[in-house]
């Protein structure tokens, strides 16, 4: 007995085990159908989605008509002394690769406040490296801008867009915001800078 015994253990041992396959697999399958469910596809790469304004979008009453009457604000970049030389792309990418380029731009370069083709400048004359943005012309020309302004259903008050190209100071894009908040704007957007100058 004792003998019989001992031969049920060793076959019991040496016995290969198999695993029920058939649990495992639908647990597998189950996992995939909800991932497949629960996946969220991301958009295409490089594309923006922005939460436009309610009162300007094709959900209000169609498209809104395009006013010309807005006023952009441009802050320039320029090389001293000579206004029609200013920052381009390919330039910020020099400068951003070769500090000295940069470190030029920033010695010889100057704030220039444009407005449409009128550039509001005092302190000297066209082209004069002393010169220094107008915020009290930009002020004038804004209330100017204002009292012309005729109001539509999409836009209710003066659109004010304020451009600041790269490497303009900081304080210069502060003071024309400055200046459309004296000015009574309520309407204010800062935006990517425009390509023509």
């Amino acid at each position: 007995m004792a003998r019989e015994g001992k031969k049920m253990l060793e076959d019991a041992m040496n016995e290969e085990m198999s695993l029920p396959l058939t649990p495992m697999i639908d647990v597998v399958f189950q996992l995939l159908i909800f991932f497949l469910f629960a996946m969220k596809f991301s958009g295409y790469e490089g594309r923006l989605y922005a939460k436009l304004p309610t009162n300007r979008g094709l959900g209000y009453e169609g498209t809104p008509p395009i006013t010309l009457q807005e006023v952009r604000i441009k802050l320039l970049w320029v090389q001293k002394g000579n206004w029609s030389k200013r920052m381009l792309p390919e330039d910020y990418e020099q400068a951003r690769k070769n500090p000295g380029t940069r470190a030029w731009w920033e010695q010889n370069g100057m704030t220039v406040l444009k407005i449409r083709d009128d550039f509001l400048m005092k302190g000297g004359g066209l082209n004069s490296p002393e010169a220094v943005p107008d915020w009290n012309a930009l002020l004038a020309r804004i209330k100017k801008g204002i009292q012309n302004f005729k109001p539509t259903k999409s836009y209710p008050t003066l659109p004010v867009i304020i451009e600041g190209y790269q490497l303009v100071p900081f304080q210069h894009v502060v003071s024309a915001l400055n200046v459309c908040v004296k000015a009574g704007v309520k309407d204010i957007t800062f935006a990517a800078p425009e390509i023509p100058f």
